[in-house]
């Protein structure tokens, strides 16, 4: 029992002690990849991905965009599809922390610098619903239906989660609102989930309302 107690506070120390002597920004999470769970490993490396093919990324549609960010997930995770989910969930995280409203405290959600959060959120495609609203937010709601899809398997129960998430958002966390454009994205992440479970073919842009 020693032994695996000095080891859980190892890896983590280690992980920040070497990550901070490292230039590349995901460093940590690939010393410790083979302990990192699948499709989180696979996560930072989509992160990295957006950030060495940005240019080319914002050159495309943002649709297509979004396309290319989940096949190159897919193809990380060797067409796992639920890691795939995972992994896209984790690569185009567009909030840095949430803020609870009148207590002052942020509750993290990704341990980047400042400088490659923004450089890797400010790749992200914007438009995936078209002109005139900034959806680089409905990227993670989408991914993280079509991973709460493929984990619990039951819809009702991912459709509740996701308006909890709206009514919890609107009452504690500061500059929060019920956003019926999330709940738009959480049900074509879903319909994404179940339409792709058989296809390795098939893109998330094709389950977009329009």
């Amino acid at each position: 029992m020693r032994s695996l107690s000095v080891r859980k506070l190892w890896l983590p120390l280690s992980l920040i002690v070497f990550a901070g002597c490292s230039n590349d920004p995901y460093f940590g999470v690939h010393l410790l990849g083979p302990i990192v769970p699948h499709g989180v490993r696979e996560g930072y490396e989509v992160r990295q991905f957006i950030i060495e093919h940005g240019d080319d990324l914002s050159r495309l549609p943002p649709q297509q965009a979004m396309d290319e960010i989940y096949l190159h997930a897919l193809r990380e995770t060797n067409g796992d599809k639920g890691a795939a989910y995972l992994a896209t969930l984790i690569a185009v995280l567009e909030h840095r922390n949430i803020p609870i409203s009148g207590i002052g405290i942020e509750l993290p959600l990704t341990l980047e610098s400042d400088s490659i959060f923004r450089e890797r959120v400010g790749h992200l495609p914007k438009n995936i619903y078209g002109q005139g609203h900034d959806d680089r937010d409905k990227l993670q709601h989408f991914f993280a239906n079509a991973w709460l899809k493929k984990e619990l398997g039951m819809e009702w129960l991912v459709l509740l989660i996701g308006e909890l998430i709206e009514v919890g958002e609107d009452a504690v966390v500061e500059g929060g609102v019920y956003d019926e454009r999330d709940k738009t994205a959480n049900r074509d992440g879903i319909r994404f989930g179940i339409k792709s479970a058989d296809s390795l073919s098939a893109v998330p842009s094709n389950y977009l309302s329009r």
